[in-house]
């Protein structure tokens, strides 16, 4: 199935993370892909506004606020993206996602909001364990454009392959297609961001980069098995 997705306000946390540590949190035949002989995660804020290809807009069901935690692997040497953990605040959404697709998102509490001069405010609460949070408060520090080629921010950002562990030990693939990222640079503080405990991260290292886009439109395409379940 493709889907159609517009992300906006979408804000980027980067940490470098030991790859010793990811590397049991990743489904089998998967690895964590290096740079600066570090492994990465990023934190991924943003509204999502999600339809079918051939569907209109659902009221209800189409708009969410959602926060990610992804790392970069290679799968039989494909660069992608892997979800770790998958929040978002519409019940209903996830419940459609859990059984069209082999996504598995997680409700959260999400609160996204502008303050004051152009600072804003962004909050997601583990909704079965509220103790594990997102809280940040950032603004952009410059103005938006793409990355060059060869940058630690072009391979964190694009990316165009997500990676998925089959619940059979099949390692499934979706590409996406959109734009290349515009980005701006980003002042934040960050007061919590021990959500990434509940996916099994401990994050001990300081920030290392953060990026705000105003948002891209994406085309998912429909899922597929790229290697087979281990025979038993």
């Amino acid at each position: 199935m493709n889907w159609v997705q517009r992300w906006t306000d979408v804000l980027f946390l980067h940490y470098p993370v030991s790859s010793a540590e990811l590397e049991p949190l990743l489904p089998a035949g998967i690895e964590p892909d290096l740079c600066g002989e570090r492994a990465w995660i990023s934190f991924v804020l943003f509204r999502l506004h999600v339809r079918p290809g051939w569907l209109p807009s659902v009221p209800g069901l189409s708009s969410l606020l959602e926060l990610n935690l992804r790392t970069y692997v290679r799968h039989r040497g494909q660069p992608g993206i892997c979800f770790l953990g998958m929040h978002a605040d519409n019940c209903l959404a996830i419940r459609v996602a859990r059984l069209l697709t082999p996504l598995r998102y997680l409700p959260a509490h999400v609160v996204y909001d502008s303050i004051t001069a152009g600072w804003w405010r962004a909050e997601c609460r583990h909704a079965e364990n509220p103790d594990h949070r997102l809280s940040v408060r950032f603004r952009a520090s410059g103005p938006a454009k793409t990355t060059s080629a060869d940058s630690l921010d072009a391979w964190l950002l694009e990316r165009y392959r997500l990676f998925v562990g089959g619940r059979d030990g099949a390692v499934i693939a979706a590409d996406v297609e959109h734009a290349p990222w515009q980005v701006s640079p980003v002042e934040a503080i960050i007061d919590d961001h021990t959500i990434a405990t509940a996916s099994g991260v401990s994050l001990t290292k300081e920030l290392y980069a953060a990026h705000f886009s105003s948002g891209v439109t994406a085309r998912f395409q429909p899922f597929r098995t790229v290697s087979p379940p281990p025979r038993s």
